[in-house]
């Protein structure tokens, strides 16, 4: 998706009170990569952090340019992702072009990575998508942490409905596979028809088609900033079945915490395991209660792409 333009009028320094919006696609080979990755269907994260925010902006009527090479001087920069974009935009602001630098949520995974750009003094505000990278991101660089903010993207309504006589998918991603053996077993014993899906090794708009025929979700990953595949789950009122690894490491830096591999998993949209041990347990009071969950609610309250990017505007106006 080649944008440089979007719902946005000419603009003069006087009138324009838009969203200045920039990604790594701000060049040509980044852009091209990501092109390939589009037409063979696979959606990356930074990639639905951005259609999220510009969907938002839309619904609220709030105008925008994304990746403009020209604009007046004293905007705001949103640096979404890219380490060399943001690496452009400092310096142009170093040149009295931009007022402000909003950066994040995918620049890196440690303050310190790409020689520690996020700590630049040119960065106003940096965005994370959850309180536990915020954890992390101050204990890596206490410098920059009173100008973290969390902010979580918002996920598109697609109008899915979970089947509650679904089958039960189980979603590896990373961490111990004899977890997804344990959970295939069970759901077998429990005549839900599992099915084991490998997270990067299927289409999105497969992914999104299965949830119609699945009742639960159970998600096998060691961290997620966010979890986005998670969201969308949620948004079809799939409940999820969450393994708690409650450990994130990254070049020598550990982070025990509860909560790491679902930051947004709430009482109505799953459940967390520990592990293999009490895997069964949680699986027997999800099918028990199964009425009770309703993640699809939980989501249209607190994660649409509308509610989400308002709480950016209220960030990046702050």
């Amino acid at each position: 998706m080649n944008i440089t333009q979007i719902n946005a009028p000419k603009i003069t320094d006087k009138e324009w009170s838009g969203v200045n919006i920039y990604t790594e696609d701000f060049f040509f080979l980044p852009r091209l990569k990501n092109l390939g990755k589009r037409f063979l269907g696979k959606v990356r994260g930074p990639e639905a952090v951005f259609r999220s925010l510009i969907k938002g902006l839309d619904e609220l009527g709030v105008g925008y340019f994304v990746n403009q090479h020209s604009v007046p001087k004293g905007a705001i920069a949103c640096v979404l992702s890219g380490v060399d974009t943001l690496k452009r935009i400092i310096a142009q602001k170093q040149a009295g072009i931009f007022k402000k630098i909003i950066a994040g949520p995918n620049i890196a995974i440690s303050p310190n990575d790409f020689g520690g750009i996020l700590k630049n003094e040119a960065i106003d505000a940096i965005i994370v998508p959850s309180g536990w990278v915020k954890t992390h991101y101050s204990s890596e660089a206490p410098g920059i942490a009173d100008k973290i903010r969390i902010w979580p993207a918002g996920v598109q309504d697609y109008g899915l409905l979970a089947n509650p006589n679904g089958i039960m998918r189980i979603l590896f991603k990373s961490g111990d596979f004899n977890l997804v053996d344990k959970a295939y077993k069970l759901g077998k014993e429990s005549g839900l028809n599992p099915s084991i899906i490998f997270y990067g090794k299927f289409k999105h708009q497969d992914y999104l088609k299965g949830l119609k025929y699945t009742k639960i979700l159970v998600y096998i990953s060691k961290s997620e900033s966010q979890g986005l595949v998670l969201h969308e789950a949620w948004m079809a009122n799939v409940p999820t079945l969450v393994l708690d690894s409650g450990i994130f490491e990254y070049k020598g830096y550990r982070l025990n915490k509860n909560g790491i591999s679902a930051p947004y998993l709430a009482p109505p949209c799953g459940m967390f395991f520990k592990g293999a041990a009490d895997l069964e347990d949680r699986l027997k009071a999800m099918l028990k209660n199964y009425s009770a969950f309703a993640p699809r609610e939980y989501s249209l309250r607190n994660f649409t792409d509308k509610a989400s990017a308002q709480k950016y505007l209220e960030i990046i106006n702050a």
